[in-house]
């Protein structure tokens, strides 16, 4: 079992060959449940805070619409507002 939790991803280069598998893996579970409409909670109870510091609408909107969708919350401190 790949260890995740508590571990800071900054970039891909931070993850072996085998993590990166698991997490594609998982990925395209999610993909395929998301596709069946039903109600998600893979992140209940988690927060998501994003920050931007440049202009970038369509991707800060991305970011929130998948996180609330997974059931997570999202807290925004960007710039732009």
């Amino acid at each position: 079992m790949i260890k995740l939790y508590n571990r800071d991803i900054i970039s891909a280069l931070d993850l072996d060959r085998e993590t990166m598998d698991y997490l594609f893996y998982e990925a395209e579970k999610i993909r395929e449940e998301l596709s069946t409409k039903k109600i998600l909670d893979y992140c209940r109870d988690k927060v998501m805070v994003t920050v931007f510091l440049e202009p970038s609408t369509r991707t800060r909107l991305s970011f929130q619409f998948a996180m609330t969708r997974l059931g997570g919350l999202v807290i925004d401190f960007g710039l732009e507002q």
